[in-house]
């Protein structure tokens, strides 16, 4: 979960550090859950406990809806909207960050993140197995140091899958670059359609409406060519 929360922070945030202890230092408060429930029902009282991961797989409206006491109550669940980029991307994006002279700003940091979900991202693609982890001991250290004295800690398990620590050098770090800048120049068009309908980056591209797709952009890539903007 803490590799979700890294990508999330990623692609969302203008916080950028390279390694889980920055990232862990940067967000401590995220993993210490006994200190942090503690906290909260000394200031609120007693609190239920659920496993968002668990409750999504079911079906995360009816589980809350259990949780607090009302039952089976028939609900429509919302198809999930959401979807993480890679390890990979997000590390790319955190060193793009580290390198900057000064903050992305949202429509850069949104242009990257709609190229991290694109077919045109394969160099971003994650390997079987790698980790922001350098090791198995240090996944397993922070998993003691997060869940000790949390009460509900038997809500999860130790995870034991073997894990390979995700090495991504200077040149993957500069042909991603160079692949991305590619992928803006020839894509100009489409991107700036879905700004103009301000599309959040993970926002399917059918979301675009008929008119749109078959007027509006090809109009626009017309305008493009002959401006000489490609």
């Amino acid at each position: 979960m803490i590799e979700s929360l890294y990508r999330e922070n990623a692609v969302s945030t203008d916080l950028a550090c390279d390694t889980m202890v920055e990232f862990l230092a940067a967000k401590v408060i995220h993993s210490s859950y006994g200190a942090r429930l503690d906290e909260f029902e000394t200031a609120l009282g007693p609190a239920t406990v659920i496993h968002f991961e668990a409750a999504v797989r079911s079906g995360l409206l009816l589980g809350f809806m259990q949780a607090i006491g009302f039952g089976h109550i028939p609900l429509q669940e919302p198809e999930p909207t959401r979807e993480s980029v890679s390890l990979r991307a997000a590390l790319w994006l955190m060193r793009t960050k580290m390198a900057a002279k000064t903050p992305l700003g949202k429509r850069e940091l949104w242009r990257r993140w709609y190229f991290c979900l694109s077919s045109g991202a394969e160099i971003l693609q994650d390997r079987d197995g790698e980790s922001l982890w350098v090791s198995d001991q240090q996944r397993d250290a922070f998993f003691d140091r997060a869940l000790h004295g949390f009460r509900y800690a038997s809500l999860w398990e130790k995870p034991t899958s073997a894990m390979q620590p995700l090495e991504w050098s200077a040149e993957q770090q500069g042909s991603a670059e160079a692949q991305y800048l590619a992928w803006v120049r020839s894509n100009a068009a489409w991107i700036r359609l879905r700004e103009k309908r301000k599309l959040a980056p993970y926002v399917s591209d059918a979301a675009i409406q008929p008119g749109d797709r078959y007027l509006r952009y090809p109009f626009m890539k017309i305008a493009e060519i002959c401006s000489g903007r490609r």
